[in-house]
């Protein structure tokens, strides 16, 4: 997927899943419309066509959007038909990145330089991107290898918003699967654990936590050093 910038405002987001949600719509109204009598497998071939555009709505506007669609990836054919949960899967590995401008401006935002200025080397191309961040690969001065996680521009902002547009994503799940997906219990864990996700300072001081808890009586597990 390409890069795009992320829309923050609750009025942008409401609007990208609007959009989305009303194109949605039109598919399965054609489809009760001017084929009642039509077969599962058709039925099923249209709920994949709507599925694609809200995967990639997903994948653009990130944070509560995105980590729903990941969510339910995980899921295989319990939640989802497997078809329909394999689309979902592309938000764990392709999910498009931020563009190199907004990359560059959070590094000047958090320390003055882009991040050419920081490391021997880093690789613009993550290695992976998710709901609220993307991975880099990167060599510090030192020498040493390292992961280097960069938050998306203004993301705790936009998914506090997303919060504020729930019903969007309840309507979303119910229109395509009204018979399968209740997303209500998702939402609520979303809504309990996404936005500590964006506290990276907290994240390392867990990892810290970790670290001491097991380097002596478990040596063998291998946490990775911040």
């Amino acid at each position: 997927m390409a890069a795009k910038t992320i829309k923050t405002t609750k009025i942008a987001r409401l609007t990208k899943m609007g959009t989305t949600l009303a194109k949605a719509t039109g598919k399965l109204f054609v489809k009760k419309t001017f084929n009642r009598s039509v077969k599962e497998a058709k039925d099923l071939k249209i709920k994949i066509d709507v599925a694609k555009d809200i995967v990639q709505s997903m994948g653009e506007l990130k944070g509560a959007f995105m980590k729903m669609g990941q969510m339910l990836s995980i899921s295989d054919d319990l939640i989802l038909p497997p078809e329909i949960s394999d689309l979902f899967k592309e938000l764990q590995k392709d999910a498009p990145p931020m563009p190199r401008s907004d990359l560059d401006k959070v590094f000047l935002k958090s320390f003055g330089k882009i991040p050419e200025g920081l490391f021997k080397s880093f690789e613009r191309k993550p290695i992976a991107a998710a709901s609220i961040g993307q991975v880099h690969k990167a060599v510090l001065p030192s020498g040493e290898n390292v992961a280097v996680k960069v938050q998306y521009p203004n993301i705790l902002k936009a998914t506090q918003n997303d919060f504020k547009n729930i019903d969007q994503i309840k309507k979303f799940f119910s229109l395509v699967f009204p018979d399968v997906v209740d997303v209500t219990t998702l939402v609520q864990e979303m809504k309990r654990s996404l936005l500590q996700e964006c506290d990276y300072v907290k994240e390392r001081n867990e990892i810290l936590i970790f670290q001491k808890s097991f380097e002596k009586e478990f040596p063998e597990i291998q946490v990775p050093k911040t």
